[in-house]
């Protein structure tokens, strides 16, 4: 399986610009991070079980709109 295209750091450091490694958030992250917290995270305090599977769809939503806004941008 190939990776999808990350976009890149969204803060690369100075280490990471002069090609020396460095671990940290990619771009992709980023967008997913912006658009799960617009999502609904419905929870049941009840059951954990079912609250983590429900965190993994909203995981899933937000990776695939990440997806497709690098998908975008890289337009010309």
């Amino acid at each position: 399986m190939t990776s999808p295209n990350d976009g890149g750091p969204a803060f690369p450091s100075e280490t990471q610009l002069a090609g020396c490694g460095g671990d940290g958030m990619t771009l992709r992250d980023y967008f997913a991070a912006q658009v799960a917290t617009s999502l609904p995270m419905p929870y049941r305090a009840d059951d954990p079980e079912d609250t983590a599977e429900k965190a993994r769809a909203v995981a899933q939503v937000a990776y695939a709109v990440a997806d497709a806004l690098i998908e975008e941008g890289q337009k010309c």
